[in-house]
């Protein structure tokens, strides 16, 4: 590696997922789908990122477990302290605790730690979380059908400085190509930057 460069040719992307709290939306059809996501993200190398809940499973949490016994690493960034409980603590290999109690902190941490992130429907934290990925350039990927914000927010940019549009996938397989292509895009444009 060059002084100065970030990036190996070989890194691992690494994907965020944000959503819902099961409870609120937790369908056949949509627990299907993160099996199937996290078995995408398995099977192209790539790191799992998710925000793991203290009392309640979610659809990152499933995605998250899906991801970890296909044979992904699973990075759980928790609110609170190392002795928090997290429900279902073992969807993450790794779990990082912001010692925060919510409001931001946590989200703060998992969005600017991605090349990309996927949303599956969401409420006012994945909200937040599309935001600062927004603010940051980092892309975003909204899948269909999820209801949330990624529902009302898939296709269209945030502000009227139109940085990037949030894309729309149809299904997991297309989530997971999109999150590949766009970090690609986004890393290249980063360095191009640098080197001008």
């Amino acid at each position: 590696m060059e002084s100065g460069q970030i990036f190996q040719e070989d890194f691992q992307l690494k994907i965020g997922i944000i959503g819902s709290s099961a409870e609120l939306t937790t369908s056949e059809e949509l627990v299907e789908l993160t099996e199937e996501l996290g078995k995408a993200l398995a099977a192209n190398g790539h790191f799992v990122l998710f925000g793991p809940e203290p009392r309640m499973s979610s659809l990152p949490t499933l995605v998250a477990r899906a991801a970890r016994m296909a044979g992904a690493t699973t990075i759980g960034i928790a609110n609170g302290s190392a002795r928090s409980e997290i429900f279902d603590g073992e969807a993450a290999s790794v779990l990082i605790f912001t010692d925060s109690g919510g409001g931001g902190s946590r989200e703060v941490v998992l969005v600017n730690s991605c090349d990309a992130i996927i949303a599956l429907g969401g409420g006012v934290g994945t909200l937040t979380e599309i935001c600062i990925a927004y603010m940051n350039w980092i892309p975003i990927i909204a899948i269909s059908g999820t209801g949330g914000w990624a529902e009302r927010l898939g296709g269209q940019f945030l502000d009227e400085r139109r940085k990037f549009i949030i894309e729309i996938a149809k299904d997991a397989r297309e989530a997971v190509e999109l999150a590949t292509v766009l970090s690609e895009r986004a890393r290249d444009l980063r360095a191009s930057s640098r080197s001008t």
